[in-house]
């Protein structure tokens, strides 16, 4: 995880993707899953070039980034995955 500290195109990355998702959560007209798709796609539009960003800097080797990518998208989709479930059990 050291080498992610030189990484500030990550964090920015991060940011952006959390700014959206938050955006997307207020939008009108646009029902569960739909969302849900819209934050899963805007987490790679964020990602994907952060993770170059910081393979063309050199800052990480391209097989390192493509694990912290892999982990970080699969925490990503864990983390949809259970608000989807959790939804699903509340009242209304």
């Amino acid at each position: 995880m050291e080498a992610l500290s030189n990484a500030p195109g990550i964090f920015i990355g991060l940011i952006g993707w959390a700014a959206t998702a938050l955006i997307l959560l207020e939008v009108r007209g646009v029902n569960f899953w739909q969302r849900r798709f819209l934050i899963v796609s805007a987490w790679m539009l964020w990602m994907v070039p952060a993770f170059d960003a910081v393979v063309y800097q050199g800052l990480l080797p391209a097989d390192m980034a493509m694990q912290y990518g892999a982990m970080m998208t699969g925490l990503v989709l864990f983390v949809v995955s259970l608000s989807v479930f959790t939804h699903g059990t509340r009242s209304k």
